[in-house]
């Protein structure tokens, strides 16, 4: 998981989540985790992209997320992603001195609909209809 989380290039959602939070006086450190779980969800739909039995044109010449584990592997580890940035949104909540539930609740529900139907998914559906 960690060389694959490495391998996606860099994206400017999670700075821009910190920045936001410390715009609106928020605590960085809870920034921080919601930044991590963005960051660790691009890089699951970026490898996802990327497999190198998909069809569809690679946008770089050279492939970019290859492990050597295999194909088993490289398609699982994306999945296995997803749950670890919800569970680092989850792990900042543990504070009992912070009542932070209901912010990482909502922050847990904008993150699911960017990655489900209504975001990335359907970004993926749109892009496999054209090949």
């Amino acid at each position: 998981m960690h060389h694959m989380t490495f391998s996606a290039p860099p994206n400017s959602a999670p700075p821009l989540c910190v920045v936001a939070c410390e715009l609106v006086c928020g605590d960085r450190s809870q920034a921080i985790a919601a930044a991590s779980a963005l960051y660790l969800m691009h890089a699951a739909s970026f490898t996802h992209e990327h497999l190198p039995f998909t069809d569809r044109p690679k946008p770089k010449p050279k492939p970019t997320v290859h492990s050597g584990y295999g194909p088993d592997f490289e398609l699982l580890i994306p999945d296995a992603m997803v749950p670890f940035g919800y569970y680092e949104l989850l792990a900042m909540s543990d504070d009992p001195a912070q009542d932070t539930s209901g912010r990482v609740l909502r922050v847990m529900v904008e993150l699911t609909r960017a990655m489900g139907s209504q975001g990335i998914i359907d970004g993926e559906y749109q892009d496999g209809k054209m090949y």
